[in-house]
């Protein structure tokens, strides 16, 4: 077959080895023992190499999704385990599945991990080298909601051979997940042997949970080659560089081998491209050459090689690549320098307008993983002399070469893997993370696994909440500032498109501020996605645009009548001024004291602002009450009083007020005058119809449409008693209080909203954390898989994540005069006025269904869940469809 010109262009660059420029490109940020105990295998039983840990055929043993990153590797136990932590830097939990151990010594049959993100199941991949397939996979939803799931084996369940109902085979090998732009999970394999296989793809569809049918083969090993060490070849294998998404366009890069005789085999860079997840597929000049499965890419399909490598010159296999959204796509090989046995990294890449070129670095070690930024910008996580290394490639104004350097090494530990990269994390935050597990120092004996995060991007990384978080109530946006800046452009909005063009005339833009953080002036709205973008400002007012993040608010819990009891913190205090009685169970509001020293006392009660969500006035109405138990003289008349709310629970001294019928002229909000005076009867005690409404309207005006939630509100009882004497009442502080024989004596606020939830909204916050109907929580989603929607659920009273089904038996009445169908209906459902009928059919024709002589009775009735006995009568021959249709 014929080759086409070696490539366009050819740049060879000098490496730049500036330690000045160190600091400023790369910055450490964490380094993390994921398992101290990682698993070697012995120089004597290991296959290929001591390492399964890292090796460049583990592809991808890292993830991150919903604020929490992944991994996946075998402990020295040899047990396969799956890690998290949420990011940026939190702990990392282990499950070690207690089911499988790695028997065999072969560093090939390392582990992979994948997360789909439109259902939340979590993807392994394990222990093969042209063998059956081990696979496991978590019950939706795992990866989903992080805060809520207990991270422990049950998640998964038993290893399978096949992938669903899909078959691949006994030969299986270099498992690779990747995300699609739709949501669906990717999975690349090498069906077959070295020399000697096909590329596979397949497909997992988050909508349905199951993997796709009639996926398959994408590049073929047939075809015939005459090659410099292999000659009249009629198979062969794909060695993968990479497999990977630039925006909508799925990119696959590859060398071949002609036998498993070794890497002399090895030549050519392949490249193609896919629109439709892999269906169909185009050469780089953009003419379709392949269809999935029996149409496969293959040696013979045109323009496919976009660098003609010969056979022994040192190229190698499963190197890396990676793809932009502009359909570029850049590719790091290692072979010889041309006219020399020297070894170098190589760096093929394709522009935005599909021309090729490549430049040699004067650089080389492991096979490495590439990333790139948007400007250009690329890195490189290899291992060289048992080191970790990052590279740095910066591209010129027009991108017709890059010049690189090294930026860091990796001085403390040795390395005894070849670099990973978590792109998923990367694509999000710019950030690092680097997988690499140390070299044994004796032989065999297991190390520790690292996970080290690197700084190398001048925009702001590290956002907390982290991108992509659900169920979060952030009071501030916070972030670690790109290198040099000195001031940050803050951007939020609920558009991301708005967010993404937004400029400092925008409604999005908040501000410009000097501290990597910006506190949110008010709570944001519940349930309720949130883009935001920090801008990065240096010295000399150059502003670096970031990356646009979003987060999802935790929904406000369903709004309900409640009651707010006063703190611990409540006290009285003395017109001295000082305040008292913080720890008491009782106190005195009025005039007292010994003889020549009588003081005023006025007592405040504390209590805190719940969160009702972003709503204007959701107070319909307040009383408060509080229990009056004893006084000394003649009480003078008592008034009420509201403070301004502060973010600290503690009662001042300034709060004091008393002696006086005046009104308090500072910002307190006079709410009743003559709550108590000297012919109120002992007891509890509330706020009169007028009171009520002062209240009400007192703890709008606090709330302020959800900016106050969470504060502390302070309600003052004083008097006009001057101190001259002895005239004093004596109520029950928070402490004193109690709620027993049905008489509650505790200071409290009872109060109504404006929104009160349905049932339906209480159980699904209770069973799902949101009063929101969508995702798992829609009404017509199955959570459980279990064939009962949320609806019917909801319903029939049943826990939508339980295993439990409605049962609904039919059967013959004692006499046979009549059927019996038998069903649950939830208390909480009637009170939402669902309507539940029972219906009947002699053929199950749209039209036939009738409820004539259905009667219905109660068989228990319990506060939960009614079970109902309907009577139908029986058909011609006894029988007859019955079925129960819910609607609202």
């Amino acid at each position: 077959m014929r080759h086409p010109p070696f490539l366009s262009t050819i740049t060879l660059l000098a490496l730049a080895l500036s330690h000045s420029l160190f600091g400023q490109d790369l910055v450490i940020l964490g380094d993390d023992i994921v398992d101290p105990n990682a698993l070697n295998f012995s120089s004597s039983a290991a296959n290929f190499s001591q390492n399964v840990n890292g090796r460049t055929y583990q592809r991808h043993p890292m993830t991150t999704f919903k604020g929490y990153q992944y991994t996946t590797y075998y402990d020295q136990d040899r047990q396969v385990c799956v890690g998290r932590r949420k990011l940026p830097s939190g702990t990392w939990e282990v499950i070690r599945y207690p089911d499988y151990n790695i028997t065999n010594n072969d560093s090939h049959n390392s582990t992979a991990i994948g997360i789909c993100h439109l259902d939340g199941t979590i993807h392994l991949a394990f222990d093969h080298h042209a063998d059956p397939l081990n696979y496991l996979v978590s019950t939706p939803g795992a990866a989903s909601e992080p805060e809520t799931v207990e991270w422990n084996s049950a998640l998964f369940g038993s290893v399978s051979n096949q992938l669903g109902s899909v078959s691949v085979g006994s030969s299986f090998t270099y498992p690779t997940f990747f995300n699609a732009p739709n949501g669906n999970l990717m999975l690349y394999y090498r069906d077959g042997g070295s020399g000697n296989g096909d590329g596979m793809l397949q497909e997992y569809d988050g909508t349905t949970s199951q993997w796709t049918a009639g996926m398959g083969k994408i590049i073929s090993k047939n075809g015939s080659y005459t090659g410099a060490v292999f000659t009249n070849s009629s198979s062969r294998n794909p060695y993968l560089n990479g497999i990977s998404y630039g925006g909508n366009r799925l990119h696959v890069s590859w060398g071949w081998r002609e036998s498993s005789n070794g890497s002399s085999n090895n030549h050519d860079l392949n490249y193609a491209y896919s629109d439709d997840h892999g269906r169909t597929w185009f050469n780089s000049a953009g003419s379709q050459i392949g269809t999935i499965g029996s149409g496969a890419l293959s040696i013979d399909s045109p323009g496919l090689v976009v660098a003609a490598i010969p056979q022994n010159t040192g190229l190698s296999n499963q190197f890396t690549h990676y793809a932009f959204p502009d359909g570029s796509c850049h590719i790091m090989l290692s072979y010889h320098e041309a006219g020399t046995s020297t070894r170098r990294y190589h760096h093929h890449w394709r522009s935005a307008s599909g021309t090729w070129h490549y430049s040699v670095l004067p650089l080389n070690g492991s096979r490495p993983k590439l990333v790139g930024e948007d400007n250009g910008n690329l890195f490189l996580a290899y291992a060289s002399g048992n080191r970790l290394r990052i590279a740095k490639g910066s591209p010129h104004a027009n991108q017709s070469h890059w010049n690189w350097s090294l930026i860091h090494t990796q001085s403390d530990s040795t390395e005894g893997g070849e670099g990973h990269i978590d792109t998923t994390r990367w694509e999000l935050d710019n950030v690092l993370s680097v997988y690499g597990q140390e070299k044994a120092n004796s032989d065999g004996a297991a190390t520790p696994l690292h996970i080290r995060d690197y700084q190398v991007s001048t925009r702001a990384v590290q956002p907390i909440p982290f991108p992509e978080t659900c169920g979060v109530s952030p009071s501030a946006l916070q972030w670690t500032p790109g290198f040099n800046a000195i001031a940050h452009h803050v951007y939020l909005g609920t558009d991301p498109n708005a967010v993404q063009a937004a400029s400092q005339t925008s409604t999005e833009f908040r501000g410009k501020f000097s501290s990597s953080s910006y506190l949110l002036p008010s709570p944001l709205a519940g349930a309720t996605t949130y883009f935001w973008r920090i801008d990065e400002v240096d010295s000399s007012n150059n502003v670096r645009e970031g990356r646009v993040w979003s987060f999802t608010t935790a929904a406000t819990p369903p709004i309900e009548d409640g009651v707010l009891l006063s703190l611990s913190s409540d006290a009285s205090i003395r017109d001295i001024p000082d305040v008292i009685d913080t720890d008491s169970n009782t106190t005195l509001l009025g005039t007292g004291g010994p003889s020549g020293a009588r003081v005023d006392r006025c007592t405040v009660f504390v209590f805190q602002l719940p969160n009702l969500g972003v709503v204007e006035s959701p107070f319909t109405h307040a009383t408060l009450q509080f229990e009056y138990t004893d006084k000394d003289g003649n009480l003078e008349v008592c008034d009420l009083y509201g403070l301004g709310r502060r973010n600290s629970e503690t009662v001042l001294a300034q709060d004091y007020y008393g002696q006086t019928r005046s009104l308090d002229p500072s910002d307190a909000t006079f709410l009743q005058g003559g709550i108590l005076d000297n012919s109120t009867s002992f007891g509890i005690i509330t706020t009169s119809t007028a009171g009520e409404s002062a209240l009400g309207d007192y703890l709008n005006a606090q709330y302020d449409g959800g900016a106050g939630a969470g504060s502390y509100i302070f309600l003052r009882l004083n008097t006009a008693a001057n101190s001259g004497g002895i005239n004093r009442a004596k109520v029950t502080m928070s402490e004193g209080g109690s709620n027993s024989s049905g008489s509650d004596t505790r200071p409290q606020i009872q109060f109504g909203t404006t929104n009160t939830a349905t049932e339906e909204e209480k159980w699904r916050y209770q069973h799902f954390g949101t009063i929101i109907p969508t995702g798992t929580a829609d009404p017509l989603a199955d959570p459980n898989q279990d064939g009962e929607s949320n609806f019917l659920e909801f319903a029939t009273g049943q826990d939508p994540h339980g295993t439990s089904l409605a049962s609904t038996p039919l059967r013959l009445n004692p006499e046979q005069t009549t059927l019996i169908f038998e069903y649950p209906r939830s208390s909480a459902a009637l009170a939402d006025k669902l309507l539940f009928i029972v219906e009947w059919s002699e053929n199950l024709l749209p039209d036939s269904w009738s409820t004539d002589g259905v009667a219905e009775t109660f068989e228990a009735d319990d506060p939960f869940v009614q079970l109902v006995n309907a009577s139908l009568p029986t058909g011609r021959d006894g029988r007859r469809f019955v079925r129960l249709r819910i609607t609202r």
